[in-house]
């Protein structure tokens, strides 16, 4: 897995009976860099690459130790059908639910309230699911962002086995007319660069040195929530993530304040590529930006580079 992207790891298959260690290994280099006057391929993406002290080094937001005793759903994707008044859910679990009643309900984010629902008989491990949707649901819009978690759970003879749930944004994206649409209005892209560095934890609280400069969490959330502030009372509408994906809590934040985000993945200034390395690596942190993007409404650009 990439650097820019969060994962999951399954360590099921690795853990015994008893006391276990679980360790993460981070391989970092400074980047395909000239050496003797030679630059070397670069084998997966670097992101901005704009000076030495980008080239990350560690591990830079948080990580959860998650343990299920039961089935889990791994993936919750929702695709809002604003013309057709259906939420399309497609999920995955971790094990077959063959047989189980899968049940879906729409709720607002903030206010609650039922704004849809569906039961259907599941079958093996994946699926999809269509949930008609309240004519009271509200788009999400700029500046106006309604939001709504979709609630899945999986039952077997009237006992809870799995459940989850995924935030979204009932909005519509269309490129058509040589122009973009959201919520079947022309909007111009009027926008700015958001770096994605910028939203990182980095630095060593054990040097004193370092402590009046490390990126906390209350530093974190003030730029985010001092960025969109200026963005919008500027007029902008989208934010570019130059020049990688950006940390999960900035999507968050985008979604809540009702900002779009041009995602970005993290080939870039790489111009020497060591095949078929440099691709089978780009694939892995596509994916996992893909299902990121499933969980924001905010996304509504993408960018490979």
């Amino acid at each position: 897995h990439g650097e820019f992207t969060a994962f999951d790891l399954k360590a099921t298959g690795f853990v015994k009976a008893g006391k276990n260690t679980l360790a993460i290994r981070v391989l970092s280099d400074l980047g395909p860099r000239a050496t003797n006057g030679i630059i070397k391929e670069a084998d997966h993406p670097y992101g901005c690459q704009w000076w030495i002290a980008t080239y990350r080094g560690g591990i830079t937001e948080s990580i959860d130790l998650v343990i299920n005793r039961n089935a889990a759903f791994e993936s919750i994707r929702t695709t809002p059908r604003v013309d057709d008044g259906v939420l399309e859910v497609d999920w995955k679990a971790s094990e077959a639910l063959d047989g189980c009643e899968l049940e879906a309900v729409i709720v607002d984010a903030v206010k609650g309230g039922d704004f849809g629902k569906t039961k259907l008989t599941a079958q093996g491990d994946a699926g999809t699911l269509k949930i008609p949707v309240a004519k009271t649901i509200q788009l999400w819009e700029i500046g106006d962002a309604h939001l709504y978690y979709v609630n899945l759970i999986a039952k077997k003879d009237g006992k809870e086995i799995a459940s989850g749930v995924s935030r979204f944004g009932w909005r519509k994206v269309e490129v058509k007319n040589g122009g973009f649409y959201l919520n079947n209005r022309r909007r111009f892209l009027f926008g700015a660069n958001i770096n994605s560095i910028d939203y990182l934890h980095y630095g060593d609280p054990s040097k004193p040195a370092m402590l009046e400069r490390m990126e906390t969490d209350e530093k974190i959330e003030a730029k985010i929530d001092d960025f969109f502030t200026h963005a919008l009372g500027a007029g902008t509408v989208i934010a570019r993530t130059a020049h990688q994906p950006i940390s999960e809590r900035v999507l968050s934040a985008a979604d809540e304040y009702g900002y779009m985000i041009l995602y970005e993945s993290g080939w870039c200034f790489s111009s020497k590529l060591k095949f078929p390395e440099f691709r089978d690596n780009s694939l892995v942190e596509i994916r996992d930006m893909l299902e990121i993007a499933y969980r924001h409404p905010s996304v509504c650009a993408w960018s490979l580079g």
